[in-house]
């Protein structure tokens, strides 16, 4: 047989499963898994997301003998916030003589604790509850701002302030009081804790007194 003298019969064909299993593959699975283990763990390796630090919250309070619509007056004019605005030094803009009213904007130049780190806040009225009448038992104003801060790590955050007002009665003169509370919401990090919540409390009675 000639074709028996010439070197037998070819072999049979493999499937194309063990072919797969045997050829290039295999090959470049494992190529792929070692750069991947490679990148991972070596010297490449890619950093992680740095996360926004979370909001820091600071609340204050005081209790006030007046009445609860001479108090929402008072600490919703923006002219009169730097008479008890923390770290307050100029308010201004278009409609800072009378309470504002929600929509409304104005500026307020700042200086921040003990080093006087100066900012600036773009304040906007986003939501406010007025008393109707000096016996309404609670208000409420809430302004949101874009500040800038100074100093030698200079940078934005975004501020909400909400004051809120509960009326009361002295329990022996028997004249009216508001309980007023503020919280302030710093979303992009600051100084927070009790430290900074009990200097705030401080400073906040302090000026309103």
């Amino acid at each position: 047989d000639e074709a028996a003298t010439q070197g037998g019969a070819p072999p049979p064909e493999l499937p194309w499963w063990l072919e797969a299993m045997t050829g290039g593959i295999p090959m470049l699975i494992v190529s792929v898994l070692l750069t991947a283990g490679w990148v991972y763990f070596g010297k490449f390796r890619m950093p992680q997301a740095r996360q926004a630090p979370p909001p820091v919250g600071i609340t204050a309070s005081v209790l006030i003998d007046a009445d609860i619509m001479a108090c929402y007056d008072y600490v919703s004019t923006p002219d009169f916030r730097t008479e008890w605005h923390m770290g307050s030094v100029e308010v201004s803009g278009p409609a800072i003589d009378h309470s504002a009213v929600v929509g409304e904007q104005f500026v307020e130049e700042m200086a921040l604790g003990e080093a006087q780190i100066p900012a600036e806040v773009d304040w906007s009225v986003v939501d406010r509850e007025i008393p109707a009448s000096a016996t309404t038992s609670m208000a409420m104003f809430v302004v949101e701002g874009t500040v800038g801060i100074g100093g030698k790590r200079p940078r934005n955050q975004l501020w909400r302030e909400t004051m809120r007002m509960r009326s009361r009665v002295h329990p022996v003169a028997k004249t009216p009081q508001v309980m007023l509370e503020m919280e302030l919401i710093l979303d992009g990090g600051g100084k927070g804790g009790a430290n900074a919540n009990d200097d705030v409390s401080v400073r906040f009675r302090k000026r309103l007194k």
